[in-house]
């Protein structure tokens, strides 16, 4: 019966394909797919009905694919895949050591036996860890065991866990190239149209956020190779604070964050030893209003450094350049706009997140302060033993007694 839905859907594809009628046909096509998937789930059967996971490796230069099939009563009830980078260096027995390592640290779930392609140097230790943790959870429940199917079903089941992993990864790759070449594309656009000379790999955004110059923040965000770089993230709370002057606040951030750098540069001997500040962006941009980049342009100066510099603007997402009262236009549809309009929103989210941040923290100290007998020193120490204002109010008094200086009276 499946055989012949299938062949009617596959007629039907067909003939919408010869029309030109491609969205259809790549409707009816993924309505194949989906039977597919039914039919090969129905197929996958052990007689046993054990819980099982198994672990597909499949690999290309830098980049490693784990594909895990979900088996539980015998039957294959899902499939996930991982990407994962730096492989190049490293075995499989390596990759799946590591991979088996961090997924099953915050698995919800243990399965009695774990499927690997290959032998693993580790799996005593490995079997022993999930093993406690399977238990931590029931002392009733059996070991975990890392076996490599040799025969039989269970290693049909292998074959098709790495066949996934193989057809993930190419699916994967092609993605990830084109995604480069475009960055690649983007950047060199951009460095085209504001005439800097430099392909922009590393570009820093950075925004404020206030609320009437109170509780004033700047983020600082990275994209490195047109990709955002959140290690890289950084937040301030602004020194310049009470009235709203945004082109002071700006010049406050930069100038921290390059007398930050140029400082790590001066004690490290190699570039690469240094601290996170002293890797220097090739573009920098700026939000907010008329003069920003000017005031931008001031601090690079007064430092010394020689980073090109732009500002965004909100309304018409120009570029303006120090000393050019022109903007420079980028085509709607370009990838350097959406380099540059990624970064300029990625900023702002992240400063207005940390603004609220901010905000919440001086509002719970605010309330905390309020009552008679609590000081700064004893509501850090509150706010150190409870995560917030609710969670501390939700407290019973015995847990609120044990914070250091508070005591049964007070708590």
């Amino acid at each position: 019966h499946l055989k012949e839905v299938r062949g009617g859907l596959q007629r039907k594809m067909t003939a919408h394909a010869e029309s030109m009628e491609f969205e259809a046909a790549a409707r009816v096509r993924d309505q194949i797919k989906a039977l597919d998937d039914v039919t090969e789930r129905q197929k996958i059967t052990t007689t046993d009905m054990k819980d099982r996971d198994l672990l597909g490796l499949a690999r290309s230069g830098e980049s490693a694919f784990v594909s895990l099939l979900t088996v539980r009563e015998g039957k294959l009830l899902g499939k996930e895949g991982f990407i994962l980078g730096g492989a190049a260096e490293q075995s499989d027995s390596d990759i799946l050591e590591a991979f088996i390592s961090q997924y099953y640290s915050a698995a919800p779930f243990y399965p009695s036996d774990i499927l690997v392609p290959v032998d693993l140097p580790s799996s005593s230790e490995l079997e022993e860890m999930l093993s406690e943790q399977r238990r931590a959870g029931s002392a009733r429940v059996s070991a975990v065991h890392l076996r490599v199917p040799r025969r039989g079903k269970l290693k049909d089941l292998m074959a098709m866990a790495e066949e996934n992993a193989r057809a993930m990864l190419a699916e994967r790759i092609p993605k990830e190239e084109r995604e480069m070449e475009a960055n690649q594309k983007a950047m060199e656009d951009l460095a085209s149209a504001l005439g800097t000379g430099r392909l922009p790999s590393r570009i820093e955004g950075y925004d404020i956020s206030n609320l009437s110059g109170q509780q004033a923040v700047a983020s600082m965000v990275v994209l490195r190779d047109g990709k955002p770089e959140k290690s890289s993230y950084r937040k301030f709370k602004m020194k310049v604070d009470g009235k709203p002057n945004d082109f002071a606040m700006m010049q406050e951030v930069l100038w921290r964050r390059f007398r930050k750098g140029i400082a790590e540069r001066q004690k490290a001997s190699e570039i690469k030893d240094a601290g996170k500040f002293a890797v220097f962006p090739d573009l920098v941009i700026v939000d907010g209003g008329k003069g920003q980049v000017s005031a931008a342009k001031e601090v690079m100066d007064e430092l010394g450094l020689d980073i090109a510099l732009a500002r965004i603007a909100k309304k018409n997402e120009e570029l303006f350049l120090p000393g050019r009262s022109d903007p420079v236009v980028l085509p709607r549809d370009s990838g350097a706009l959406y380099l540059v309009t990624r970064l300029r929103d990625e900023a702002h989210r992240f400063a207005v997140g940390y603004h609220r941040t901010v905000r919440a923290e001086k509002a719970t100290r605010s309330a905390l302060l309020d009552i008679p007998g609590v000081g700064p020193s004893k509501v850090r120490d509150l706010l150190t033993a409870f995560p917030d204002l609710e969670a501390l109010k939700t407290a019973p008094v015995t847990e609120i007694a044990k914070v250091k200086g508070i005591g049964v009276a007070l708590a």
